[in-house]
């Protein structure tokens, strides 16, 4: 009877945790991300994929992922250029460089990442996680936008929902 009590109370919270789980996705529905339910989706603009916000605390700007593409890159285009482009046009606008990254693979997809902060329009400075890759001839970027303060402490959060993007094509 014990042991049946056990794994009832185990199902119950797996069950809950689970059932905290959102799949937000792209209009056509190729492109899924899986987060909490305290995550919200965003309004539907031009060349973005996904777009969520999550309120961390109500005085800091909330943290945001965008998913965005570029469709009908120019034949030849690696992800080293493509990811060098998109990280130049970024930062240079921020006044700001990267303070490290890599490379990963997720769900078999080859992805360039970087981390680097900026000062926001209101002087809130802001730790940004940005992702890179190609499927085919378009560029995708996911995005990662937090207050710096705490970002550290929501990262592994923030990879965990990294690292259920799927892309189909």
């Amino acid at each position: 009877m014990k042991k049946i009590s056990s794994i009832i109370t185990l199902l119950l919270l797996f069950g809950f945790i689970e059932s905290n789980k959102i799949v937000f996705k792209s209009a056509d529905g190729k492109t899924k991300i899986t987060a909490t339910k305290e995550w919200k989706a965003a309004g539907n603009m031009k060349g973005v994929e996904i777009y969520i916000s999550k309120v961390i605390n109500e005085n800091i700007p909330d943290a945001t992922l965008v998913v965005s593409k570029d469709t009908n890159l120019p034949a030849g285009t690696d992800l080293s250029t493509y990811s060098a482009g998109k990280l130049f046009l970024q930062t240079s606008v921020l006044n700001s460089s990267p303070s490290f990254s890599g490379n990963k693979k997720i769900h078999g997809v080859p992805y360039i990442y970087y981390e680097y902060e900026y000062n926001s329009k209101d002087f809130v400075k802001m730790k940004t996680l940005v992702y890179h890759t190609l499927v085919l001839s378009t560029g995708y970027q996911m995005v990662i936008t937090a207050p710096a303060k705490g970002f550290d402490q929501y990262k592994p959060l923030f990879n965990t929902i990294g690292n259920s993007l799927i892309i189909e094509h």
